[in-house]
């Protein structure tokens, strides 16, 4: 019989011994004896002080199928381990590596407490033998070097947080701990300054650390190689760090992550541009990009160049890629535009064009080049800040995307599509299920936009104020819109005339 179970008997019989003798008296007290003599080692196996950890005797390593090793490195050790998860802990006064037989190959819940401030797989030793951190207890860490590093079977973490107070260094904690993932992640590195190679080679990693606090690393180095984080997470990543007082001229390893959202994407510019810093990572994604076509020699002049019209009171820095190849870093192709772009390609012909940035609107408005643009193929995701004459007088444009534009920050379409001649025949193929919800003003929209005729029933015009002219002389416009909520509308005069 254990000790922990010998005093639980023995506390047990001299509690009936009470009863039997004093039935009738200090009921209190006897309950409290009960829950302090009898209940107090459940109460210890619950504590959140301790270091609590799952293990698979028979996974591969370097003790017996049915044992396990606790890797440590250094100095400062004092701990002890229960080594059953009872509350009863077995084995004390540990000062460095201990390996333990259990007798019987499965799977252990083990639990430390005292000084233990470093766990140090190191890809060696049991490291496939460790299959899930339970809890982080209120164990101070005094590093995380290569902490976990080769821990393939190591899949979850603990629903509380490591105490990192007490240390500088998580490099290669996670290195090609291929399965980590789940776990509370909301973890306070205000303290650490290296996490290179943090999760190297941890390809199932995919989690928000945007909250983390970067301002004191100075080493991000292979932090992410190897690593794919959801344009969501790596948006937020970007987001979050690009907002703190990051150290100048780092070099992060983002791995295969790619940023969709706009405030993702300047917030990449800001940490390249800014901080100086040189981020690898699988770039903007491509759904995130404007794409447009043109043909240049739509016009009697210029006929080998095209410009992109910008409004002049707002603010621009966009790049432009000019052969719609997604190569931005040609020199003619790294440019930052902060108003009208104009590109001599030598030659005539038709070409696309991909803009990423912040280009917060297009402003056609029957300027010269106005011919040249033919088709809207993706409006990706910038929030257009207004469509005010954003294609008026585009005579040859035809909308083809399939995605629809973000019209979050805008509440103004009017004259949008005047005298866009070609735009929205009902063979077309564009999207144009839109979220309208916003819009206050559609005055002119459709205005001799003579082909247009596509289904735009489900548009939200709750909060349109002003319809006028809003498809004056667009002959070919013949869709049912009765269900239009036009109760705030003020005026509809010549709306279809």
């Amino acid at each position: 019989m254990k000790l922990g179970e010998l005093i639980k008997s023995r506390q047990l019989l001299l509690l009936w011994e009470i009863l039997m003798l004093n039935a009738s008296k200090n009921l209190v007290t006897i309950v409290v004896f009960i829950c302090v003599s009898v209940l107090s080692p459940v109460a210890m196996a619950a504590s959140s002080d301790h270091f609590v950890s799952s293990w698979k005797t028979n996974n591969s390593g370097s003790s017996g199928n049915t044992s396990i090793t606790i890797p440590t490195t250094g100095s400062g050790y004092n701990y002890d381990v229960d080594w059953d998860n009872d509350g009863n802990f077995d084995t004390f006064g540990i000062t460095g590596n201990i390996t333990h037989n259990f007798g019987t190959a499965g799977t252990y819940t083990i639990r430390i407490r005292g000084s233990f401030p470093r766990i140090y797989f190191n890809n060696e030793l049991d490291k496939n033998k460790i299959i899930a951190i339970e809890q982080w207890g209120t164990n101070i860490w005094t590093s995380m070097v290569r902490a976990f590093a080769g821990c393939s079977n190591l899949v979850n973490l603990a629903s509380d947080t490591p105490d990192l107070s007490g240390s500088t260094n998580l490099a290669n904690m996670f290195r090609n701990a291929s399965q980590i993932n789940t776990g509370n992640w909301l973890w306070d590195t205000s303290t650490i300054t290296n996490m290179q190679g943090l999760f190297n080679g941890a390809v199932a990693f995919d989690q928000d650390i945007g909250s983390w606090n970067v301002e004191n690393v100075s080493n991000l180095n292979n932090m992410l190689n190897g690593v794919t984080l959801s344009s969501a997470n790596y948006d937020a990543l970007l987001i979050g760090w690009n907002a703190q007082n990051l150290q100048a001229n780092l070099v992060f390893d983002g791995g295969n992550s790619i940023y969709c959202s706009q405030a993702g994407q300047l917030a990449h510019e800001n940490m390249t541009n800014s901080d100086n810093w040189s981020i690898n990572d699988g770039d903007l994604c491509a759904e995130a990009y404007f794409i447009t076509s043109w043909k240049t020699d739509n016009s009697v002049t210029n006929t080998t160049s095209i410009t992109i019209n910008t409004f002049p009171s707002e603010n621009y820095d966009y790049q432009v890629d000019w052969n719609g190849d997604g190569d931005f870093n040609d020199p003619d192709e790294s440019l930052h535009y902060l108003g009208n772009a104009t590109h001599d390609y030598g030659i005539a012909g038709t070409y696309t064009i991909k803009i990423k940035g912040l280009f917060p609107r297009m402003f056609i408005n029957e300027s010269f080049g106005r011919s040249k643009i033919l088709s809207v193929e993706q409006w990706g995701n910038t929030p257009w800040v207004s469509m005010n004459q954003a294609f008026e007088g585009a005579e040859n444009l035809v909308i083809n995307a399939s995605d629809t534009p973000d019209l979050s920050q805008t509440t103004d379409l009017s004259y949008m599509f005047a005298k866009a001649v070609n735009v929205g025949a009902v063979s077309s193929s564009g999207n144009w299920l839109w979220d309208t919800s916003n819009i206050d003003n559609m005055a002119h929209m459709f205005e001799l936009a003579s082909v247009f005729n596509q289904d735009i029933s489900s548009w939200d015009t709750a909060n349109v104020t002003d319809m006028s002219a809003m498809f004056h002389r667009a002959s070919a416009f013949d869709q049912n819109i009765g269900s239009w909520n036009v109760t705030q509308v003020l005026d509809m005069s010549r709306m279809f005339n």
